[in-house]
């Protein structure tokens, strides 16, 4: 297959009308076709590339293999860090830094691999063979630079800009992903077969930190190299790295719930124990203490964001044994972020996370009635017993089902480390009417990530819908975030404890697929705090973050910056911060909960009655 020159007439049909004198997307991207090689693109059937790539402190090499119908493969290594990812016409897949591969069948991936894949391919020199709505945004200024910018759709894809000079040479791609304007900058190009190519490529999410973008500098670009279909097909998994002491099939191990959050013990190169969160899209994650007690030197400073809009700076290390009960994996990578910093909103100093890349190589079940988590052998697990099985995709890390909520299909990601029932995200809410539909009031915050505090409204929806299991009357966030993982587009909702722990799930990534088991928690009415208010743990006592307008705490009188230090009668030292949290989620209404409070001018005592608020 070649590129051919088809564009004016099907540019002109797709492209939406312009002022008059303005140049249309046919005439932009004739005028760049030209300055780029023009009929020497019909040679170009594949390209092979060679560079350097760099981000967050880390330096390694990149190579790229493309062909005309936008198939590629990269395979890269950044410092201790290393990976593959492609697209075999189908399919978008990845391989982490294990070796163990990953096809990406959510939504979201797929739109950004079909955009990914046009680009590669040139799509905008066959529109035939790579349909896309192509409308003129305009002149474009920069200083004394000027440019003409398209609005891109490829069919099946994400939108994105593209920003052309006046010579006819790309400048930048223009992105949003989650919120973020991704921006790929094009730069330094030469001539390689008859065609010009840039050489120089930095993305970067527009935060203001240079150290986070990934830069790309290609010293070769071989045109018509040989490629298969091998070159871009999902590869096999590696040799297994895991495994069972003495013969056994499975393990179990108990837990603890804090705040809606699994915490396991897990041993480290034979250290430890160590208390780590469960999240089943989490990434393997240790703290700098952590780090430091296992002899571990932290390398580079990468972003990484979350439920909140903050990008955090996370670095690597590699850990060579990881122990849970009788299970182990080897030769992990891991990032360096304090989680113990999210203490004072959890109460409880957290050292870790461990999540895909162990639910990746077992089956596991996770008995929230009991408390307890069972890794099993994945080539012998079968399921058998009561349970609804639901097939599931991988969005990223995380499993992706089908689902509704009152009625509104959707995707909704599976998320053990989610201290909320429902959160649906903040497209999908602003999509369907959501905060008018369910009479919602007072913005607050409703949860705290990686990335910080998420704010939305809070509201009792009607029933959730996962695979053929019905959930009735899940509270349910309102996200109002604008960036982060609650602002992605293709996403539904993010389905959490509240949901979760009315069920035995098991997590079978090896079959994508999810069991929902009911226990007896699943006729329990959803609870929700009844004070209106959200407070962190400081100096041993429980400040108080936000107060909602209207609610009982402000009705008591309670004020952002108090302290509290006593809750009827007894210490915080005495009652935990979850211990709180459940009392004002759990106790009757009507129920009056004395405190004493600490201010600048002295200390009050407060009441607070407590009433059902969703």
């Amino acid at each position: 297959m070649t590129f051919r020159a088809l564009l004016s007439a099907a540019l002109c049909a797709l492209a939406l009308p312009v002022a008059a004198g303005e140049p249309t997307p046919a005439e932009i991207l004739g005028r760049a076709r030209a300055a780029q090689g023009g009929d020497a693109w019909d040679s170009i059937q594949s390209l092979a590339l060679e560079g350097k790539i760099a981000s967050g402190g880390l330096e390694g090499a990149v190579r790229s293999a493309v062909d005309a119908s936008g198939r590629y493969r990269d395979e890269w290594q950044l410092g201790p860090l290393k990976g593959v990812n492609g697209w075999d016409g189908q399919r978008a897949w990845s391989q982490d830094p294990s070796g163990m591969p990953r096809v990406e069948d959510a939504e979201a991936a797929r739109q950004g691999v079909v955009s990914e894949a046009y680009r590669r391919a040139q799509g905008w020199w066959s529109p035939a063979r790579a349909p896309a709505e192509i409308r003129s945004l305009g002149e474009r200024r920069e200083g004394d630079d000027a440019y003409e910018v398209l609005s891109i759709t490829p069919k099946g894809g994400r939108p994105f800009e593209l920003w052309v000079k006046p010579d006819g040479l790309f400048a930048r791609f223009v992105e949003v992903v989650d919120g973020f304007p991704m921006t790929t900058f094009l730069s330094d190009w030469r001539e390689v077969g008859g065609v010009k190519l840039p050489f120089a490529l930095k993305t970067t999410r527009g935060d203001g930190q240079p150290e986070h973008d990934l830069v790309v500098a290609w010293s070769e670009v071989v045109p018509n190299a040989p490629v298969s279909d091998a070159t871009f097909a999902v590869p096999a998994p590696p040799p297994p790295d895991y495994g069972f002491g003495g013969g056994r099939r499975e393990t179990t191990v108990p837990f603890q719930i804090v705040n809606g959050h699994i915490y396991l013990d897990v041993r480290l190169n034979g250290r430890g124990p160590f208390r780590l969160v469960v999240d089943s899209g989490g990434s393997n994650i240790v703290t700098p203490a952590v780090a430091e007690a296992l002899g571990l030197v932290s390398e580079g400073r990468l972003p990484v964001g979350g439920a909140g809009e903050k990008l955090e700076d996370l670095g690597v290390v590699e850990v060579k044994r990881v122990q849970i009960g009788g299970a182990f994996v080897l030769d992990q990578t891991f990032l360096v972020y304090p989680l113990d910093r999210l203490a004072p909103v959890e109460g409880i100093a957290e050292q870790g996370m461990v999540g895909y890349e162990v639910f990746r190589r077992f089956a596991t079940r996770i008995d929230y009635a009991r408390s307890r988590l069972t890794l099993f052998a994945p080539d012998t697990f079968r399921y058998e017993g009561p349970g609804a099985v639901v097939p599931f995709v991988f969005n990223q890390h995380i499993p992706q089902v089908d689902g509704e909520i009152d009625g509104l299909p959707g995707k909704f990601d599976l998320d053990t480390g989610s201290r909320s029932s429902l959160d649906l995200l903040a497209p999908f809410v602003e999509a369907h009417g959501l905060i008018a539909k369910y009479g919602a009031t007072n913005e607050r915050i409703d949860g705290f990530g990686v990335g910080g505090p998420v704010r939305g409204y809070v509201v009792r929806a009607g029933v959730l819908k996962l695979g053929p299991v019905e959930i009735p009357a899940p509270v349910t966030g309102l996200s109002a975030s604008r960036k982060g993982a609650f602002a992605a587009t293709e996403v539904a909702g993010n389905v959490g404890y509240g949901v979760l722990s009315r069920f035995t799930v098991y997590l079978d990534y090896a079959h994508q697929k999810v069991v929902l088991e009911k226990n007896a928690r699943f006729a329990r009415r959803d609870r929700y705090d009844q004070a209106g208010l959200w407070v962190h743990l400081v100096e041993g006592t429980f400040e108080v973050i936000e107060v909602v307008p209207g609610a009982p705490a402000a009705e008591a009188g309670l004020l952002v910056g108090d302290r509290i230090v006593s809750v009827d009668g007894g210490s915080p030292g005495r009652l935990t911060l979850h211990g709180f949290r459940r009392l004002l989620r759990e106790r009757p209404a009507g129920t009056r909960v004395e405190l004493r409070v600490r201010r600048a001018d002295g200390e009050h005592r407060l009441r607070i009655v407590l009433r059902e608020l969703v």
